[in-house]
């Protein structure tokens, strides 16, 4: 089950997310075919659970990507950006896991994105839907992020065209 795979592979993880969110990653399925590829899930939790101890600050939450575009993964799949730093700092690197503003993001699946942030700058409404322009910027930092792996049930035309460019 997909509650044993993630108490076995990331304890602490599965400690992170709410019940109901694993309910609902459970009742549709939706994690079936990740784990099929054992060995890609199991690098992206621990790599992530490596980082969650520098990070246990910050706040986590699984988004639903109710779009038309499957999100994407790599052979790096925790993506670490700073909007917030973005905007303010020009001299200095901006996304140390120590900076305040720091937003970590894992798919964990085509349709379910692990997000963590920091609840001290950002408010995620309830309520937040990711659009289709979400998933194809969030699919192109997985493609630049990777070193050299994709993994995707299905390429969109603009995201192959993204990876060529990179």
């Amino acid at each position: 089950s997909f509650k044993a795979h993630l108490n076995k592979t990331a304890p602490y993880l599965l400690k992170l997310m709410k019940e109901d969110d694993i309910d609902d990653l459970v009742k549709k399925e939706s994690y079936k075919k990740f784990l099929q590829k054992d060995d890609i899930a199991e690098k992206s939790l621990k790599s992530f659970e490596r980082l969650n101890k520098e990070v246990d600050d910050l706040k986590t939450c699984v988004l639903i990507n109710d779009t038309s575009i499957n999100l994407v993964s790599s052979d790096m799949p925790v993506v670490s950006i700073n909007p917030f730093l973005r905007k303010k700092v020009k001299n200095f690197g901006i996304s140390g896991f120590l900076q305040q503003g720091l937003v970590l993001l894992l798919p964990l699946n085509p349709r379910y994105l692990l997000c963590a942030y920091d609840p001290s700058v950002y408010k995620l409404p309830d309520d937040f839907i990711l659009s289709d322009s979400d998933i194809y910027n969030l699919n192109k930092l997985q493609i630049l992020n990777g070193l050299e792996c994709v993994y995707s049930l299905k390429l969109s035309d603009d995201i192959e065209n993204v990876a060529r460019k990179v």
